[in-house]
């Protein structure tokens, strides 16, 4: 009972909206969406969203703000303009937290106008509690949002005033900050297009839909939550033709706003997008890009790529051996047809099949692009015979 009659004080904050005559949103818990912030003046950091730092506050000019509430707002990087102000509460249940959540939006609503329509995000599964519902209003650039959360077992109530162009205004800031290279394409996030990449330095890898691997990588000069960095290479030479970021986003459109903001500023440090293609720069034969899928939880990826080096790695593919001597000096008598296959990593080309007084004999054959080939004859499953021409 005492958390909830916490709720309803910040409840009883637009208990005046009517006598306080603000029909557009702009000012909430003593503070203004627009003006100047020193991040000095905070009680402490309080995290980061998208990578922008998140101020905890002491508010000021607000007799009716609830000391059970925490007080938060984000500023532009570089001009420090308020484009965030919230008021945040742990609650005891759900319920509390939708009650006080509708009670809210009945105040705002007097005085704000219609609200939007709501959303419920239920992401909870297998025992997991992840459920998020948000109300708001919106005028124009600016809206009210009131966000009741179950995360795990903890729930939370928070109020949020922003400002989306000034949000945008801070996410190029930023990124103009982070993206360091300009001018020139020649790579990103700590690596370079063309560079000899050490595969033995990966932290992870992954498959692309082609079945070239992707081999993840640390970045020294990351950008805003982008958590995945990988690199494509030639597979023989070893060299860097592509370097990629990558970060999931919950919604398509914050999904497309961050395309367009990386796109904003990679057009400030490389010039316009390419005619045919809003979301990609070229220069000769290298290129940017960044692009969205189409999924319930989109990721964005950003590509910097070397055509030439792309094409190297082609025809590097083409030219890597089926079946090599290390492969065959591996292979003894003895062996299945599967144990074979898992040494070669590929399947063998069936050249003849017959059956005679209970045996059954098979012989299959490799062979590379140049005619290089092995060779195996097997009975009954086992290998009995094997030969080779030239094997690289």
């Amino acid at each position: 009972m005492k958390t909830f009659l916490a709720v309803l004080t910040v409840a009883c904050l637009f208990c005046d909206l009517d006598a306080q005559a603000v029909d557009k949103i702009g000012t909430a818990f003593g503070m203004n969406l627009g003006d100047s912030f020193d991040p000095a003046s905070a009680v402490r950091n309080a995290g980061e969203i998208d990578g922008l730092p998140r101020y905890a506050v002491s508010v000021t000019n607000c007799p009716e703000c609830s000391t059970n509430f925490n007080y938060l707002v984000q500023a532009t990087p570089a001009g420090k303009k308020i484009f965030s102000i919230s008021a945040f509460q742990i609650v005891t249940n759900m319920d509390t937290a939708e009650k006080a959540q509708d009670a809210l939006m009945e105040q705002l609503q007097a005085k704000y106008g219609p609200a939007d329509a709501p959303q419920k995000i239920d992401k909870s599964s297998d025992g997991f509690t992840d459920l998020t519902i948000i109300k708001s209003i919106t005028q124009g650039d600016r809206s009210i949002k009131i966000t009741a959360q179950a995360l795990f077992t903890m729930v939370s109530l928070e109020v949020t005033y922003a400002d989306d162009s000034l949000k945008n205004l801070a996410g190029r800031e930023l990124l103009r900050e982070e993206i360091k290279g300009s001018g020139k394409i020649e790579g990103a996030f700590g690596k370079k297009l063309g560079d000899v990449f050490d595969i033995s330095t990966a932290t992870n890898t992954a498959t692309t839909v082609s079945g070239a691997t992707m081999y993840e990588f640390a970045p020294t000069e990351a950008i805003r939550s982008f958590r995945e960095y990988y690199v494509l290479i030639t597979p023989k030479t070893k060299k860097i033709h592509t370097i990629i970021a990558m970060r999931m986003m919950d919604q398509a459109a914050a999904a497309k706003n961050e395309q367009s903001l990386l796109m904003s500023i990679f057009a400030e440090k490389y010039g316009p997008p390419a005619a045919a293609d809003k979301n990609a720069i070229m220069q000769d034969n290298r290129g940017i890009m960044v692009n969205v899928s189409d999924d319930d939880k989109p990721t964005v990826s950003v590509y910097f790529m070397d055509t030439e080096l792309s094409n190297q790695a082609k025809a590097e593919k083409e030219e890597t051996p089926v079946v090599t001597m290390a492969n065959y000096t591996q292979i003894v008598n003895g062996m299945s047809y599967q144990q074979v296959k898992d040494i070669v990593g590929t399947e063998g080309k069936e050249m003849s099949s017959s059956e005679l007084a209970g045996f059954i004999t098979i012989s299959y054959s490799w062979q590379n692009s140049d005619g290089s080939n092995m060779l195996l004859i097997f009975q009954n499953d086992k290998l009995v015979t094997k030969s080779q021409f030239g094997l690289p």
